[in-house]
């Protein structure tokens, strides 16, 4: 464990459990009423105790940044979320040194990058960066709410904004920071939960989350709603993907599933109508527009990766996509949306 925190960083941070300000000493922030939180290689943990974990790497993560023995660093893939088999076959990759990409990035593409890249885990050529669907800016600051290895931190980081990534997982979160760090580029990470961002009020200008709240619970996902408008500007904007209920192959899961109730960390396909009703309890005037079609995921920069008919899925996903803009209802016939707000927020 290292001693530094970005100072800046620092000064925006606030104790998730009560919004208090928080000092650092000895690699450990605390605030005035008592609680502490790691900082793991620059990297604050900040989860908090009092909540059940959406996801039990939110427990993992705690644990491993709590180690005094600093078992499993530098990439602490216990915290990563993927499966045993995957977790040997990193570590053979760590060891042999040959990836030409962070390897936690290799193995966590297929849940960042959606169905169209399943079979590229463990064996990723090059980084896959979407275009993100913000304006140019100039230092306007961004919360990449659930960056994983922070490829949508990246891209954000490219047109101009300042970035700060936040997930619960301690192992993507240092690979977003290794990554970053490569390529030139100036974001800070957190290692923190979507439902109790550990920052002062009023501190982003732009909040932006991709497939991470389309897996929480009614419940949890209005909590996120509340903690991010607790932290944005008041004229601040959000862009958030959902998936939803109308798309043809959330149709062909919730038909594998039975229709049944959704548990666990499984992805929750909600109507446009139920989306727009949410979001409208935190922020007005929200606006639905089309992300893809035919899954989760797709984004038409990612066609340079892919060949046969994932090319022509793609393809097909962005014409309606452009199609969508000149005819609105077409939008809610997309798979996955974006909900953002276009005016302040209540």
């Amino acid at each position: 464990m290292t001693r530094l925190i970005d100072r800046t960083l620092q000064r925006r941070l606030c104790c998730p459990h009560d919004g208090s300000d928080l000092s650092i000493n000895d690699a450990v922030l605390r605030c005035e009423h008592g609680h502490q939180f790691p900082v793991v290689n620059g990297v604050p943990v900040l989860l908090v105790d009092d909540m059940d974990p959406t996801i039990e790497l939110l427990n993992w993560s705690k644990k491993a940044s709590t180690d005094d023995s600093n078992a499993g660093a530098p990439y602490y893939i216990d915290t990563l979320g993927i499966s045993p088999e995957e977790k040997e076959c990193l570590k053979s990759l760590i060891n042999s040194d040959e990836s030409p990409v962070d390897p936690v990035a290799s193995f966590l593409v297929g849940a960042t990058g959606g169905y169209m890249y399943v079979d590229q885990i463990g064996a990723m050529s090059h980084y896959p960066i979407p275009e993100i669907r913000l304006p140019e800016c100039d230092g306007e600051l961004l919360l990449d709410l659930g960056c994983s290895w922070g490829r949508w931190s990246i891209s954000a980081a490219r047109k101009g904004y300042s970035v700060i990534g936040l997930d619960p997982s301690l192992g993507a979160v240092l690979a977003a920071k290794r990554i970053t760090e490569s390529m030139g580029l100036e974001a800070l990470f957190v290692v923190a939960d979507a439902r109790a961002i550990p920052f002062k009020p009023d501190t982003f200008d732009v909040v932006f989350s991709y497939s991470v709240l389309q897996y929480f619970s009614h419940e949890n996902l209005l909590k996120a709603l509340s903690s991010i408008e607790g932290v944005l500007h008041r004229k601040g904007s959000i862009l958030i993907q959902m998936a939803s209920s109308y798309g043809l192959r959330s149709i062909y899961h919730l038909m594998r599933r039975g229709f049944r109730k959704t548990r666990d960390f499984e992805v929750r396909y909600w109507s446009p109508g139920r989306l727009r009703k949410m979001f409208s309890t935190h922020f007005q005037s929200i606006r639905i527009q089309a992300d893809c079609y035919l899954g989760l995921g797709l984004q038409q920069s990612d066609k340079d990766s892919m060949s046969g008919l994932k090319r022509y899925l793609l393809s097909f996903s962005a014409f309606m996509t452009r199609m969508s803009t000149k005819f609105r209802l077409l939008a809610y016939l997309a798979d996955s949306l974006y909900l953002s707000n276009s005016q302040t927020r209540k």
